[in-house]
């Protein structure tokens, strides 16, 4: 068996999961790794600690040392890389001493490196393979923990983005209330005169309420207090229900909206009120990202025993990167073409 055949290949697997082993002599590197190769574990054979450092930043999911190995130069560059871990990070480091008391080297060692595991040689093969695994799971907690530090400070991060959102979306109404409110105030016009005005203050307050209930919907999905009330229902109603609902949007921007393949006789099971509150949803989100006196369609079939409706239109598109989160809470496509157009991605 020559050096190629025995390490296996990390080519499109998990590279923060794999050993990197150091041992003193090719042959040892060679029978060690088609040990824990035939137990499913992957290898790679690094030829000195330079090229071990180099791979740990590639990722690693344990190290495997001969005690030996360590005297060549160059442990001062490994024990470094292990002190500047991130904090979720504490790479397991097995190390294969002689056998017999331990050495100063070793105990050295144990003191400058961070989580050692010293294995006596001559070590038995379910030994060796055993304590590789035990590593292997604790880097594998270690990696579970890593995601999901990132995954609050991501979630931390867009409910920041929120609230700043937030903020701006509800003083953007307050502007023409005050200033509307100041002119009538000021000039003291007759009721004729003053319905203008009215209307304005009239459709930034709806403009608040929306906000406040998407809010109150938001608070309601948190805790699980969303009640459904399914039943037998048309669904091309539910979907006409739902054009009623954007059809301010979409009158506003003089959108044309085409309705195909709506079958009468199409029936779903759901909550009506909360269906055609998606079905909105996504049409006012094609509006919102469709240019003046674009096109949008709704359709709707059956596909077995599954209704498929599907929204099209002429507009921006989602951009790839935001596809596996966009319907996660707080996620807005992060552009500023997009986030000029509103919303709190709730």
């Amino acid at each position: 068996m020559n050096p190629a055949s025995a390490q296996r290949s990390t080519i499109g697997g998990d590279v923060a999961r794999r050993v990197l082993m150091l041992s003193t002599t090719a042959r040892d590197g060679i029978m060690t790794a088609a040990v824990l190769d035939r137990a499913g574990i992957v290898v790679h054979t690094c030829s000195d600690i330079e090229e071990m450092v180099r791979e740990m930043g590639r990722g690693a999911g344990a190290l495997l040392v001969a005690e030996e190995a360590l005297l060549a130069p160059g442990t001062g560059a490994l024990a470094h890389e292990l002190s500047t871990q991130p904090p979720w990070s504490d790479l397991p480091v097995l190390l294969l001493a002689r056998a017999g008391a331990v050495s100063r080297f070793v105990d050295q060692v144990l003191q400058t490196l961070a989580n050692v595991i010293v294995i006596e040689r001559p070590v038995r093969i379910t030994t060796l393979v055993s304590a590789v695994r035990a590593a292997l799971r604790a880097r594998a907690r270690q990696l579970d923990l890593r995601d999901l530090l990132q995954g609050l400070q991501q979630a931390d991060r867009r409910r920041t983005e929120f609230l700043a959102t937030l903020a701006h979306e509800l003083r953007n109404p307050l502007a023409p209330l005050t200033t509307t409110l100041a002119l009538l105030e000021r000039t003291r016009p007759t009721p004729a005169a003053a319905q203008p005005h009215y209307a304005v203050m009239g459709r930034q307050l709806d403009h608040m309420g929306r906000l406040i209930n998407d809010l109150m919907e938001m608070s309601r999905v948190m805790r699980g207090k969303i009640a459904l009330h399914p039943e037998v229902l048309a669904l091309d109603g539910v979907i006409r229900d739902a054009v009623e609902l954007s059809r301010p949007i979409l009158e506003s921007r003089r959108q044309v909206l085409t309705m195909t393949d709506l079958p009468p006789g199409l029936t779903v099971r759901g909550d009506g009120v909360r269906l055609a509150q998606v079905f909105a949803n996504l049409l006012n989100n094609a509006a919102k990202y469709t240019p003046q006196g674009g096109h949008i369609e709704i359709a709707a079939c059956a596909r077995a025993d599954k209704a498929r409706v599907t929204v099209r239109d002429d507009g921006s598109g989602i951009p790839p990167e935001s596809l596996e989160s966009i319907f996660e809470m707080f996620v807005q496509a992060n552009d500023t073409a997009r986030a000029a157009q509103g919303g709190l991605g709730i």
